[in-house]
């Protein structure tokens, strides 16, 4: 099981680095009109940007079927090697090599990223209850609203990895909703967590395609990589059942927000 987790782990990284690879080729090329949901939209009229889609839907699945047979802290140091997957794919799609010191940092950043995985402790067993999904959920939202909201005001280098630490958030969380999917079986956290993952899941591929619009290839997928596991702690607790109610107006609000227009970098 160990083997066929990590092949399936593996495959994920390629899917993954394929698609960041098409993500940034075609979020790059969009116009400076294009913000919000309006990126996406004018997105998936490119086949490229449907391939890179495609790739990502690919690599999630793949991603889940080796977390349904080994714990996370395994399967993503393996998941890390996206990184170092994006070098000759992104090269490739600009028609060009990739240089010995670009193989060197790849390396080094890999290394460096399965070292804090590493470090990063398993989450605690059992299956939280109903309210504690939602407050898992409204926790996560609120932290990607608001990374998101100091990236969108930011201008240069500090706005690509702020929206990837956003995206990471959403992306870390909905990894633990699914955990909680496969471990609660037919039962009503099962269903709480199905739901919960919905906006996030969108919130974490919107943000993550402004940071690819912004950003290197190798940026975005590093810091969703490094994030995704710090997010991924379900919490076990209840808390009041305001916290669900308030969870899907924060996230319809917040989308909409998001359409509004950027701080441009001078």
């Amino acid at each position: 099981m160990t083997v066929l987790a990590a092949c399936l782990a593996v495959a994920a990284a390629v899917c993954f680095a394929l698609a960041a690879s098409l993500q940034r080729y075609a979020a790059g090329q969009a116009p400076p009109t294009a913000i919000g949901w309006r990126l996406p939209t004018h997105l998936a009229r490119r086949p490229v940007w449907v391939a890179c889609v495609a790739a990502m839907i690919t690599g999630s699945g793949l991603h889940l079927l080796a977390l349904g047979h080994v714990p996370l802290m395994l399967v993503q140091p393996l998941g890390v090697s996206a990184v170092v997957f994006t070098l000759p794919i992104g090269a490739a799609l600009h028609r060009r090599r990739v240089r010995p010191r670009e193989w060197a940092a790849a390396v080094v950043v890999t290394v460096s990223l399965c070292g804090v995985l590493l470090l990063v402790p398993a989450h605690p067993g059992g299956v939280p209850t109903i309210i504690g999904v939602f407050e898992l959920a409204d926790v996560a939202l609120a932290a990607a609203m608001v990374l998101g909201s100091i990236a969108r005001a930011c201008a240069g280098a500090a706005r690509a990895p702020l929206y990837a630490l956003a995206a990471g958030v959403a992306f870390g969380t909905v990894s633990a909703l699914a955990r909680i999917m496969l471990t609660a079986g037919s039962g009503g956290p099962a269903v709480a967590a199905a739901v919960a993952a919905v906006p996030l899941a969108l919130l974490g591929f919107l943000l993550s395609q402004h940071g690819y619009r912004t950003g290197s290839v190798a940026v975005v997928p590093s810091t969703i990589t490094v994030t995704d596991p710090l997010t991924n702690q379900p919490s076990q607790d209840t808390t009041p059942a305001g916290s669900a109610a308030g969870f899907a107006p924060g996230a319809v609000t917040y989308l909409k927000d998001l359409s509004t227009p950027e701080v441009t970098s001078s």
